[in-house]
């Protein structure tokens, strides 16, 4: 008996992606950046979202160097509830769906040991890097649904 395989395909064409953390140093690429350019290059619309606008604008300037493909900068602090819900409706605003949501953002956190640490610190570092993305998640899923 033979079955007959079909490879599924890579193509993100017609697919709409947020990348939270999408900014990076000048040219430099870092996981965000690196995330949105090949999700771009795969063929999805990329919303490209940092807390610096110019860092996320240059993340879009690179896609658009490579290709034709529609992408854009928004300006959010992702540890901010009403930014990660404003990020959601500009992308369903813009593209009409959300159908990938990559969480890059964060921060090394605090210093020191228990005995040390500074709290405040402890929970900035907490609130980017795990609240932020249940936040995105709270507002992605539902579109996503």
């Amino acid at each position: 008996m033979s079955e007959e395989f079909t490879r599924p395909t890579r193509s993100l064409k017609g697919r709409v992606a947020i990348v939270t953390g999408a900014g990076s140093l000048g040219d430099g690429i870092g996981n965000g950046r690196a995330s949105a350019i090949l999700l771009a290059e795969a063929g999805a619309q990329v919303v490209c979202v940092d807390l610096e606008i110019e860092l996320a604008e240059r993340t879009v300037a690179m896609i658009r160097a490579d290709g034709d493909i529609e992408s854009i900068a928004i300006k959010a602090d992702v540890a901010v509830e009403e930014d990660c819900k404003a990020v959601v409706a500009e992308t369903i605003r813009r593209f009409g769906r959300v159908d990938i949501l990559v969480n890059i953002v964060g921060i090394g956190g605090a210093l020191g040991s228990a005995k040390e640490v500074d709290m405040g610190e402890w929970a900035r570092g907490m609130e980017i890097n795990v609240a932020s993305m249940v936040m995105m998640a709270k507002y992605s899923i539902p579109e996503m649904e």
